[in-house]
């Protein structure tokens, strides 16, 4: 019997290819089911695992067996957290339902370690639309999340940075520079809260209040450093002025640099602005102070060249006319007046240097209005007269009190009136009002001088400032008396306001000063004028300025008492051994040995302890007169001494030890 099985093995034959394609296709499917780089596995609609991938469980450190025929749920990845067994359980009978389900979520490895993992468990359903498995998917995601975190943490710092930074920042997006966007600080400088800061966007977006000038011109638009900047060029460090349209005037320096995208194109430019507004005008002060310092220099060397003059003068006229008792006179007084000038300019720049050092102190005491001011005048009134000025004086009806330092305060005073009689033309005239306004006195002083520009106004108060004037109205003076007045105001709570209609027109300074509204005190005990002292002394005087030690020896020696003089601290120690002195008028600055060591050495000499110890120095501040008390020095005087108070002691002296009989010979 013949059978023809041509069709069957040709169904035979389809079935091994059909069965050799489905093999085929499983293995492609096994191989990229157990060699991608997905965890992924297969399980059946109630969440059972049928069939897992190799990396789903051995690239998490368990087996097989833990996770085979278990709801996926319960897998060993989520266990350790009740929390995601919850979340894994919800997600799994989500996507039984039809709904494709995506989550990162943690998962935990066999050690514990807890990573991340971005999951799908996809819905997989038959022609009629029925689910009939899910398949769960997922890639380890820890290693990119770290590194999008350090992005973060990056992007955050630098945002913080550029949010803090007290420089301006700025960032063109694109090569043309139309839209440029900073940082607050940038905002800042530009005062404005515009989005765009460009100054090439469109006028309707632009900020168009302010100009940028490079050396006094505009600099146009696209040569700006961001715009050169995002068309390839570096710019280092370029000064610009940005001048606002209400006159304020920046000063920058601008430096940019272009960006490039990946296949090395401009596609914008980022720049700094730092604001130096502060250092410009503070080199400005600087320059301005070292005009000013050259300019008080110069008036300095003039100013004390005046009195010395007419000190050199009267010198030789004394030389000429011994026999001229009225010319020997006139001499004196001229020179006597010379020498005060010379002390009150040296005084005034001590004094502005200890203001500024904060060393000066004020002996403030219950004072009358009254004292003060005419103790100005009474200082100011040769000055006054010399120049031929009429003063007019209008106190309070009422005593007025202060709280102040007597000294200082007709100090005050005395500056304002020379002033007014320096600045004043000849025959001019000057008025000091004071009057009580509440619980203030008001005090000015008001000439008919040459009066002041309104541009120095504002300066007229600053140290080694003048009016500005030609040296044929040249009315002397260093430029530190105003200084000097406010100075001492502020120090009694006081302010000075200076008031002028211009040049030409005279000038006032009106001074505030709070009023001490106690009941008054009783009235100081009024000191004897002094005489001169009834006994004589031995006196040692002792300076390294030979002229002046030998001056005040003779002077010394005129008022009776025997005197010997050294020039160094070793031959003031040999002296006072040989000598005996009473009393000893020692310089603290001396060559060979100081002043301070000078006087302990003598003071451990035999009777050394008995003497009384001078110094005389140019330091009087209260540290100095605190370090020669511990030198030793029973007295303190500043140069130059005044010979009534030197006589004042000296007769202190004679009266301590009876008159002359006390005293040893």
């Amino acid at each position: 019997v013949v059978v023809d099985i041509t069709a069957q093995r040709a169904a035979e034959e389809r079935e091994r290819a059909v069965l050799a394609d489905a093999v085929a296709t499983n293995l492609k499917f096994r191989a990229f089911f157990e060699q991608g780089a997905l965890f992924a596995g297969i399980m059946d609609v109630d969440g059972t695992i049928i069939e897992p991938n190799r990396l789903s469980w051995e690239g998490s450190g368990f087996t097989r067996d833990q996770i085979v025929d278990k709801p996926f749920w319960d897998g060993p990845w989520w266990t350790p957290s009740p929390a995601l067994v919850r979340q894994v359980q919800d997600a799994s009978v989500r996507a039984a339902q039809g709904e494709l389900v995506r989550m990162e979520l943690p998962y935990y490895v066999a050690d514990g370690t807890a990573r991340l993992v971005d999951l799908s468990i996809i819905p997989i359903k038959d022609e009629g639309g029925r689910v009939i498995f899910l398949a769960p998917t997922g890639s380890d995601i820890t290693n990119r999340k770290r590194a999008e975190e350090a992005l973060g943490r990056k992007v955050e710092e630098m945002q913080t940075l550029l949010d803090t930074l007290p420089i301006g920042v700025f960032i063109a997006h694109d090569p043309e520079a139309r839209l440029i966007t900073g940082n607050p600080a940038a905002h800042r400088l530009l005062r404005t809260r515009s989005p765009n800061l460009s100054k090439t966007a469109d006028p309707d977006e632009r900020p168009m209040h302010f100009r940028v000038c490079r050396n006094g011109v505009e600099v146009p638009p696209n040569e700006l450093p961001v715009q050169r900047a995002a068309r390839g060029e570096v710019v280092q460090d370029m000064e610009l002025d940005d001048v606002f349209d209400d006159g304020m005037v920046l000063h920058t320096i601008m430096s940019a640099a272009p960006l490039y995208d990946e296949q090395g194109h401009v596609r914008g430019a980022v720049a700094s602005v730092l604001d130096v507004t502060d250092r410009k005008r503070a080199e400005e002060a600087l320059r301005e102070a070292d005009r000013r310092k050259d300019e008080f220099l110069a008036t300095l060397s003039h100013e004390l060249r005046n009195p010395l003059a007419p000190l050199l003068n009267g010198l030789h006229l004394m030389r000429m006319a011994t026999d001229d008792a009225a010319t020997m006179d006139r001499a004196r007084t001229m020179m006597e007046r010379q020498l005060a000038q010379l002390v009150r300019l040296v005084d005034d720049l001590l004094d502005v240097s200890r203001i500024s050092q904060g060393k000066l102190e004020l002996r403030k005491a219950r004072v009358d209005l009254a004292s003060v001011l005419n103790s100005a005048v009474e200082t100011s009134r040769f000055l006054i007269d010399e120049m031929g000025h009429t003063l007019e004086v209008t106190m309070p009806d009422e005593p007025v009190y202060l709280d102040a330092d007597l000294t200082r305060l007709a100090q005050v005073f005395m500056n304002l009136l020379n002033n007014a009689a320096k600045y004043s033309d000849r025959g001019g005239r000057i008025r000091l009002v004071a009057k009580r306004v509440e619980r203030e006195i008001v005090v000015s002083v008001r000439d008919t001088g040459i009066g002041i520009a309104a541009d120095q106004l504002p300066q007229i108060f600053e140290v080694f400032s003048q009016v500005t004037r030609s040296l044929e109205r040249s009315r002397g003076g260093l430029g530190i008396g105003l200084s000097l007045v406010r100075r001492l105001l502020q120090m009694h709570g006081g302010t000075i306001e200076a008031r002028s209609e211009g040049p030409g027109h005279g000038s006032e300074f009106v001074v505030r000063l709070p009023v001490e509204v106690q009941a008054p005190a009783p009235p100081a005990r009024v000191l004897p004028e002094l005489e001169h002292p009834d006994a004589s002394f031995r006196i040692l005087v002792v300076d390294d300025n030979r002229d002046s030690a030998d001056s005040l020896s003779m002077m010394l020696g005129i008022l009776g008492n025997k005197t010997q003089t050294a020039y160094d601290g070793e031959e003031a120690a040999r002296a006072a051994a040989a000598f005996q002195p009473h009393v000893i008028l020692l310089d603290i600055g001396l060559p060979k040995l100081n002043g301070y060591e000078t006087c302990r050495r003598i003071r451990e000499q035999p009777g050394g302890r008995d003497v009384v110890i001078v110094a005389q120095t140019g330091w009087g501040q209260e540290e100095d007169r605190k370090r020669s008390r511990e030198a030793g020095f029973d007295h303190h005087m500043v140069k130059p001494i005044d010979p009534s108070a030197l006589v004042a002691l000296l007769s202190g002296l004679s009266a301590k030890n009876g008159g002359n009989g006390g005293v040893p010979q």
